[in-house]
């Protein structure tokens, strides 16, 4: 595990309450960008340090970021809009209205990319297609057992045996040769376990996660697009973003 990011400016600490810090952020090669929610910005990191900042789009800007070269992906609500920076603020090139509903099928909003496909998934509403030629890929099946989880994804089905008793199963992320789950298991000293397997099955890789803060974001963790993995943290004294290494 390596910290990346350690800012205390991105926490608002609140009497009595929980404190009030990023929702979300993306990496992308060596450059780290975060919701600072409490001073209604996106900030750029870079080896540890502020490359640079945007004034956000809306008091409540995101539930999730992409960032694709000069492109920003913010999903919020009902929408998800894409920015350019023009003169040192972001400048909107798009906005896609979501068919959203009463039912809420997950905590907060997700930006996801598969191969070709952009797909939102709204907090409340089904998973749409932003950008790329589709089909949908259909969700992957979760089985909890006592000590492992099976998961049915396209082609293959797998058995994954777990220390201790899963609670939770989710994906991650995918593409046409790999794809990360997450397997949530209650323990006093980790936050479960994410496994990285191959287009049939294999299992490439494990890892770890460490407890989370005291306040847990919308994205705590991301799979970058090289297929790295990050987990974000937040205390009541500052938000970090970590880079977490495979189980060796």
């Amino acid at each position: 595990m390596k910290v990346l990011v350690d800012d205390s400016s991105l926490i608002e600490r609140q009497r009595g309450m929980e404190a009030i810090g990023p929702q979300t952020f993306f990496v992308s090669r060596s450059t780290i960008t975060v919701n600072d929610y409490v001073n209604n910005r996106l900030v750029e990191f870079r080896q540890g340090k502020r490359l640079r900042s945007f004034k956000s789009p809306g008091l409540d800007c995101c539930e999730d970021i992409r960032v694709e070269g000069s492109t920003y992906w913010l999903l919020a609500g009902d929408a998800v809009r894409s920015y350019t920076v023009v003169d040192s603020r972001l400048k909107r090139t798009l906005t896609r209205e979501l068919a959203v509903n009463d039912s809420t099928q997950w905590p907060m909003g997700k930006l996801s990319r598969e191969d070709d496909n952009l797909i939102a998934t709204p907090a409340k509403g089904k998973p749409e297609i932003i950008v790329g030629p589709g089909p949908l890929p259909a969700r992957p099946e979760f089985l909890l057992n006592k000590s492992s989880v099976e998961i049915h994804d396209g082609k293959f089905a797998i058995d994954l045996m777990t220390p201790g008793t899963p609670e939770d199963a989710t994906l991650l992320a995918r593409n046409s040769t790999n794809s990360w789950y997450w397997v949530y298991v209650d323990s006093p000293r980790n936050w479960g376990y994410v496994y990285h397997l191959d287009a049939g099955g294999t299992i490439l890789e494990t890892y770890t996660l460490p407890r989370p803060g005291v306040v847990v974001p919308s994205r705590p963790l991301l799979v970058s697009d090289d297929g790295k993995l990050y987990q974000m943290n937040l205390t009541n004294r500052s938000a970090r973003v970590l880079a977490i290494s495979p189980n060796r």
